[in-house]
């Protein structure tokens, strides 16, 4: 515990990117006791998709991040890790490459801590701004490629997904029942 508040405190106080502290926010993860399972997502949630960022609303504050937490506790993975690969907010558009360079050694270390049997990608793909174009690609092969561990890497769709283009949430809740086959 003591090594993730020093990753949570070295995030604090990162310098790698321009910060605006009235609308950003930066994020290490809600703490927790099940280490067996680490879930990644893209970026931090806004509070109730505004755009404004509360340190106590990442992953908590819409329907969607609501649903992500039901299906997690339908199976038994409500206190699994939960992190961001970016570690701050992104106000408006999508995470650049440089950002994700920035916060990728934060991740690392994470995931050096906590030592999860797995990774879940959150959402099945991740868009990057790349010289001003979004590129899109596979968000596990993405991890993978960055990452360059071990740990087996799954995905399941991203919880927004679901709600915003009325998918099928048993489908949804099936992905994470896939989680338990791996612990």
């Amino acid at each position: 515990m003591e090594d993730l508040k020093r990753v949570e405190a070295d995030i604090q106080n990162c310098k790698k990117c321009p910060f605006n502290e009235s609308t950003d926010a930066r994020y290490c993860s809600g703490f927790s006791a099940d280490y067996r399972v680490m879930f990644i997502a893209e970026s931090p949630s806004t509070s109730g998709g505004t755009g404004i960022f509360k340190p106590d609303a990442n992953f908590r504050s819409t329907p969607a991040d609501e649903l992500f937490y039901k299906v997690k506790a339908k199976f038994g993975l409500e206190n699994c890790y939960t992190t961001d690969l970016v570690k701050c907010g992104i106000p408006k558009g999508k995470p650049t490459k440089q950002k994700i360079n920035n916060c990728l050694s934060y991740l690392v270390r994470e995931i050096k801590i906590v030592k999860s049997k797995l990774l879940v990608a959150v959402g099945k793909s991740i868009r990057i701004e790349e010289n001003g174009r979004l590129v899109k690609c596979d968000f596990a092969t993405f991890l993978k490629q960055k990452l360059e561990i071990t740990t087996p890497i799954i995905s399941t769709w991203h919880y927004s997904y679901v709600r915003r283009f009325k998918r099928d949430e048993e489908t949804y809740a099936n992905q994470h029942k896939e989680v338990l086959k791996y612990l």
